[in-house]
């Protein structure tokens, strides 16, 4: 038998031909091996000289094994001719593995590309919502201040259950905004309560009847969904988070029934889980798209789609303690589950009761507001609650009312305003009217923590939209300070 080394070619360099140099650079295991006649069994090898034998990188990638009778002693130009064969074998394995690694390099390309793709989403959608956020707010606090003040009338009997709707999907895109800031920022959720997981499907259900029902049916197609199961042990949560959960999973139902068809809501209990399972008749997922349904902006829907549905079910779950499934297949529908852990009977108990709240006698209060709508619903929740209110459509104006000689309790300001900040009404006020405190109600409140520069010139911030009572016990704080500035 002859045994030929197939090495791998040392990058700009020649082959070694010294004797000695060359068993210096291989192993001394891997030479004995490869020198010299060995004796295996009943056979003796016959091993090329060190001298033919090509050594780069000091690494031995395989072996040349040529058979013949026994006792056959193979000529120099026999031996040169295997070692040139092998020396080809070594090229060819070593292109395979550069191709190899090549494949390997090219697919951790694409994904760095794809990672790079996902991050200027996220940064553009972080700008996005920091950018819009105040505008949002705006307009959020318009709709939820008119709402609360048809609320308070006795006018209101006939239209509450309506009003009351529109109330609740208004504050569900409050959270919305809020959450997706927080998210750019990340930040965690908050405002976190004991809820009926079956109560918030009933709602979700509701909210969303226009696009099961109406829209079907305006389209000539009928879809039917019922809510199914018992009551449920309560689970600590984020209303607005877990009933957008339960609101992307409805309407992918009701997009998965083109030609109509049913949608079903079903709760149960496992151990120490509760449960809900959206469940629809519609076309179902193919494998692939089921395996990466909850993939980040991964979507069938084209343009028009984030792909980001699913996906934040996923991530508002695991953030809850939570787990969510989808089964599917083509033509069968689609059933998403979503498990949650029962809350705990000591936290359930002990955040059921009504919080403490902060009254204020009746006070002035300058409010600043370059929005004149926003401005007028704030006075009008103020005066509703017996203060006395002073309007001013901005900066420069309100520091007018006040260098007249306006008598005031407290300053409520807007931040982004033009010419004159929200920010720099807080200066003013704190250098001519050190007593004065400023409250802060702005659609950037999320953006203003305690590390904001200007943070201690105020006596506090409330983000818009502000409900009544939060405006009450914000009104409250902000005066209580005025003893202590």
């Amino acid at each position: 038998f002859l045994v030929v080394g197939v090495m791998q070619k040392k990058e700009q360099d020649s082959s070694y031909q010294g004797r000695d140099k060359d068993r210096a650079s291989i192993p001394a295991t891997t030479f004995r091996a490869m020198y010299g006649q060995q004796k295996y069994g009943n056979f003796v090898f016959q091993v090329a000289d060190a001298d033919t034998v090509e050594v780069a990188k000091d690494k031995v990638i395989g072996s040349l094994v040529v058979g013949d009778r026994v006792g056959r002693v193979y000529r120099a130009e026999e031996i040169r001719l295997v070692q040139a064969f092998a020396d080809q074998a070594a090229i060819a394995l070593e292109n395979a593995r550069l191709f190899q690694e090549a494949q390997h390099a090219l697919a951790d390309l694409k994904a760095a590309q794809e990672q790079l793709v996902q991050g200027a989403t996220m940064r553009a959608l972080g700008e996005l919502a920091s950018g819009t956020s105040h505008h949002l707010n705006n307009l959020m606090a318009i709709v939820l201040g008119r709402v609360r003040l048809l609320l308070a009338g006795p006018e209101s009997a006939p239209l509450r259950r309506p009003l009351e709707v529109i109330e609740r999907a208004a504050m569900d895109a409050t959270e919305v905004v809020r959450r997706v800031s927080r998210f750019a920022r990340m930040q965690p959720l908050e405002d976190w309560q004991p809820l009926d997981l079956r109560q918030l499907a009933s709602e979700v259900l509701e909210l969303t009847r226009a696009r099961w029902q109406d829209a079907a049916q305006a389209q000539g197609i009928r879809i039917e969904a019922a809510l199914e199961g018992p009551d449920l042990q309560p689970v600590m949560g984020n209303a607005a988070a877990l009933r957008e959960v339960l609101m992307n999973l409805v309407l992918n139902a009701v997009e998965a029934l083109p030609n109509g068809g049913k949608i079903a809501v079903r709760t149960f209990s496992e151990g120490g889980w509760v449960g809900l399972a959206v469940s629809d008749t519609g076309v179902g997922m193919s494998p692939q798209v089921r395996e990466r349904a909850l993939e980040p902006f991964f979507t069938t829907k084209g343009p028009r789609s984030t792909g980001l549905g699913l996906s934040e079910s996923y991530g508002i779950l695991q953030r809850h303690g939570g787990k969510l499934t989808v089964e599917s297949a083509e033509g069968q529908g689609t059933t998403v589950t979503v498990h949650l852990p029962v809350a705990s009977p000591s936290v359930s108990e002990g955040t059921r009761g009504e919080p403490a709240r902060l009254a204020a006698s009746a006070l002035r209060i300058l409010v600043i507001d370059d929005d004149d709508e926003v401005r007028e619903v704030v006075a009008e929740m103020l005066a509703a609650q017996g203060h006395g209110v002073l309007q001013a459509s901005g900066g420069r104006e309100g520091l007018a009312l006040l260098e007249a000689g306006e008598k005031m309790d407290l300053v409520l300001t807007d931040l982004g305003m033009p010419g004159v900040t929200g920010w720099d009404v807080a200066r003013a006020v704190r250098a001519r009217w050190p007593g004065l405190p400023v409250g802060m109600l702005t659609g950037w409140g999320e953006q203003i923590d305690d590390a904001t520069p200007d943070r201690r010139m105020v006596a506090g911030v409330l983000s818009k939209p502000a409900t009544p009572e939060g405006l009450r016990e914000f009104v409250a704080a902000c005066h209580a300070t005025s003893r202590r500035i």
